[in-house]
């Protein structure tokens, strides 16, 4: 079963979100704020967040950095869904490293259809498991392996953390 937190100051949206993803088959913790919906990171595992980006404390901006800056969570889903329009907003959170961007008011259709597709992009081995690998590559075989002829041995640019 997958795990989504819902991070929503509004109690009445937040309920009626958890109420659409339990009843579609989501496993669901809720959060009000930031700072609660970090403690719930390691006890919880979530494959996804929802997150508005007004939020009493801390803002939802602030919960995507740090989601994205912490090595335990770097595969996990992040949707923004906020009632904001600028387009401003959107690039920034986008280019915050959220996966996805929707507003208020929106559409049980469009937001399970969004969790689905960002679900399926998440690899079976960390869904609902908290396992974080990555896929062993051995490039020591392969026809871009270093010949001496100065033939690079990582033709695709991986890091040492996608070789491993």
């Amino acid at each position: 079963m997958n795990k989504i937190l819902v991070v929503e100051d509004d109690v009445l949206l937040l309920g009626a979100i958890e109420t659409l993803l339990k009843l579609s088959g989501f496993d669901v913790k809720t959060s009000v704020d930031a700072e609660s919906a970090m403690g719930l990171m390691d006890s919880f595992r979530p494959d996804l967040v929802v997150c508005d980006l007004t939020l009493p404390g801390s803002s939802g901006f602030f919960l995507l950095h740090w989601i994205r800056s912490c090595p335990a969570y770097d595969r996990v889903a992040f949707i923004i869904l906020t009632a904001r329009t600028e387009q401003k907003i959107f690039r920034d959170a986008m280019g915050g490293g959220a996966d996805d961007f929707l507003t208020k008011p929106v559409t049980s259709e469009d937001l399970l259809a969004a969790i689905k597709s960002r679900l399926a992009r998440v690899p079976r081995e960390v869904v609902s498991t908290g396992i974080l690998s990555q896929p062993k590559v051995d490039l020591s075989n392969s026809p871009a392996a270093d010949s001496g002829e100065g033939v690079a041995t990582n033709p695709w640019n991986l890091t040492r953390r996608e070789q491993e």
